[in-house]
């Protein structure tokens, strides 16, 4: 569970600083990314379209739950992706 914590902290941190990201809350790996003005539904179906499931859970957030054996360089795949398509909507 250390390792899942240290993760959270990661993805906490970087998808922070993705320019319209409004905040990120959660627990270890379970996470809400608030979005400033973009619909979370379409960065859902965009993220799905490069190959990411996550959830619209609200308007304005974006849900995540990966599994807890994820990976380090899959978390990175997965901010790099989130990062891209999070660009591409602006």
């Amino acid at each position: 569970m250390n390792k899942v914590k240290q993760q959270g902290v990661h993805l906490i941190q970087e998808l922070a600083l993705i320019p319209g990201v409004k905040e990120v809350r959660g627990s270890g790996l379970l996470l809400g990314i608030e979005l400033e003005t973009l619909k979370a539904s379409d960065i859902a179906t965009a993220m799905r379209d490069a190959g990411v499931l996550v959830n619209a859970a609200n308007a304005t957030t974006v849900r995540i739950a990966p599994a807890l054996i994820v990976t380090d360089a899959q978390i990175n795949k997965f901010i790099s992706i989130f990062r891209k398509v999070i660009s591409d909507a602006k």
